[in-house]
């Protein structure tokens, strides 16, 4: 048959399922398409539920989500890769609430000033590797003074210098040899 096709009960014109000679296969759910092949690949139309997973089963293969491919999922021979694809931010979340922004730009940072930590007492960030370290806690007050500071820890090739952002004054380090 050139179109083969398997309707309801009542033999109305509502398909179940429907064979292209040399094309399609499409799937209805109560007269709608939810499933079709193509030249490309398949269609799905509706949710996707995978009860032992989904499985893209070869490298530099992309599952893409979103109508522009906005977020990108993928592996290559030896990386594995997230990309917000588009000019815009990859949102990262636990318990449904938004914690930490990659934003477009490449910054990365909390949604929220003042809430989120890097490392906890027990389990601690071994090193950080920073051209400059500025340290700030403007919009807020330290428990010794109840004032707000703005510094930046600058290397020097034999000492270590504090800048003042507010006052912009400037100090070195009294470092002592220890070995």
């Amino acid at each position: 048959a050139n179109d083969f096709r398997i309707t309801n009960t009542a033999n109305s014109s509502q398909s179940a399922l429907r064979a292209v000679n040399g094309g399609a296969v499409e799937l209805y759910h109560n007269g709608t398409k939810k499933f079709e092949t193509d030249n490309s690949g398949v269609t799905v139309t509706g949710r996707v539920d995978a009860t032992t997973g989904f499985r893209i089963n070869a490298d530099n293969q992309k599952l893409k989500i979103g109508a522009g491919d906005d977020i990108q999922l993928y592996h290559d021979n030896g990386n594995n890769y997230i990309y917000a694809a588009t000019n815009s931010a990859l949102l990262i979340g636990t318990n449904n609430t938004h914690r930490w922004t990659f934003n477009n730009t490449g910054e990365f940072k909390p949604s929220a000033n003042n809430t989120y930590d890097i490392g906890t007492t027990s389990a601690r960030v071994r090193n950080i590797y920073t051209n400059d370290l500025n340290l700030s806690n403007e919009g807020s007050s330290n428990n010794v003074d109840g004032t707000w500071g703005n510094y930046t820890i600058q290397e020097g090739e034999s000492d270590l210098f504090l800048i003042n952002n507010r006052s912009g004054k400037k100090y070195k380090f009294n470092l002592t040899e220890v070995s």
